[in-house]
């Protein structure tokens, strides 16, 4: 792995922290979230601190050059976030839909009362 590639993932990396780190901070990500973040950054550093090992992952996996498995298992780590990000958003969108029809019938129970309340006063 060249050394300007190493510098980048470094620099990448402490860039990935900052802003995730921020964004805790501030209240605009949950932790559950950082930490998935936050252990992509952690890989990258120890892809740039052990570049033997990326090597050999690379060879072993028959890929031609290092770059292109750095990219590779990029790609694969924003598509694993992707789809479990999808995940979480479709429960919510579950969850949204339960609440709503919940509120509506207890808005409906409530109109109804009222109406048999004023019913029994007058």
């Amino acid at each position: 792995m060249s050394p300007y590639l190493r510098a980048e993932l470094l620099i990448l990396a402490v860039f990935v922290f900052l802003v995730v780190f921020r964004a805790v901070n501030r209240g605009k990500l949950r932790v559950q979230f950082s930490l998935i973040w936050l252990t992509v950054a952690a890989a990258m550093v120890a892809a740039a601190a052990v570049p033997r090992a990326v090597k050999w992952l690379s060879n072993a996996l028959h890929v031609a050059e290092v770059t292109n498995f750095i990219y590779l298992v990029g790609i694969l780590a924003l598509m694993a976030i992707g789809f479990k990000q999808s995940e979480i958003l479709s429960q919510h969108s579950e969850q949204v839909k339960r609440l709503t029809q919940e509120l509506s019938l207890l808005k409906k129970q409530l109109r109804e009362q009222e109406q048999n309340e004023t019913d029994q006063n007058t």
